[in-house]
């Protein structure tokens, strides 16, 4: 059935992880120069599939996104954490392209890891001011109690610390490696669509193992109950103070 197909979002995990760690106020205040030099933004057709891609650095092509979304994605926050704004955000949605041609880097070559990071990052900021200037987008950040669950350690288990390593497989469902726990537990946020905190007292890094499903009806791999309790860990449900982005104001764009 064709409709509108949700995709992972092209944000690395590992940049995903590093600017989650960072409060939204200083998100919030992003210079206001911060911009593509050009950009389009269009309604989406009716049978539009969401779709995100990098199409060469300092070129990004959005598909199928709501404002919903796009906050989402450029804020790095959960859609929990997203409050107020008209019916429409979550609704409408739009195709979008931003290029800026003073990012000099090709892609003809893998970027390393910071290049990565920081190259994704400096596109959300950019996609920021898109926010502001096509959607007269306006908000305030709060801190607010919302339904989340802890990460802990499992009575009994034992952890030995090992050296951090750079080099890990990170992302939904599945974990090898040496990180740190306040790293699974960002991981964990993904999987539950909630705040996930670190709860577990260890603060080096850790062997870590397994891979899980949350779709009830694959049996191929372990649930993610199952799969943290061979680990030696669990969730727990909890009220968690979160930082989330209030919209104020939001405007349809314009048509280019």
């Amino acid at each position: 059935m064709r409709g509108t197909k949700r995709v992972p979002l092209p944000i690395t995990l590992a940049a995903s992880l590093f600017i989650a760690a960072l409060p939204l106020p200083g998100l919030a205040q992003q210079e206001a120069s911060a911009a593509f030099e050009v950009s389009s933004v269009k309604v989406s057709p009716p049978d539009a599939w969401q779709n995100v891609r990098r199409v060469d650095v300092g070129i990004v092509s959005l598909a199928g996104m709501t404002l919903k979304d796009l906050i989402a994605m450029c804020f790095y926050l959960r859609p929990n954490q997203i409050i107020g704004g008209p019916d429409w955000i979550a609704r409408q949605r739009f195709d979008i392209v931003g290029k800026d041609s003073s990012t000099n880097i090709s892609t003809t070559r893998k970027l390393d890891r910071d290049t990565s990071i920081a190259v994704t990052y400096a596109d959300m900021v950019k996609l920021r001011g898109l926010l502001k200037d096509r959607f007269a987008l306006q908000f305030h950040d709060e801190t607010r109690l919302i339904p989340g669950f802890v990460l802990l350690k499992v009575k009994g288990s034992k952890f030995d610390a090992k050296p951090c390593s750079a080099t890990y497989q990170l992302q939904e469902g599945w974990v090898d490696g040496e990180i740190r726990m306040a790293s699974l537990a960002a991981l964990l946020k993904a999987d539950m669509g909630a705040p996930i905190e670190d709860k577990t007292g260890l603060a080096g890094c850790y062997h870590l193992q397994a891979r899980w499903t949350t779709d009830p009806s694959d049996t191929s791999l372990p649930q993610l109950p199952t799969a943290l309790r061979d680990l030696g860990l669990r969730i727990q449900k909890a009220k968690l103070n979160v930082n989330v982005l209030v919209i104020d104001h939001a405007e349809l764009p314009k048509p280019d």
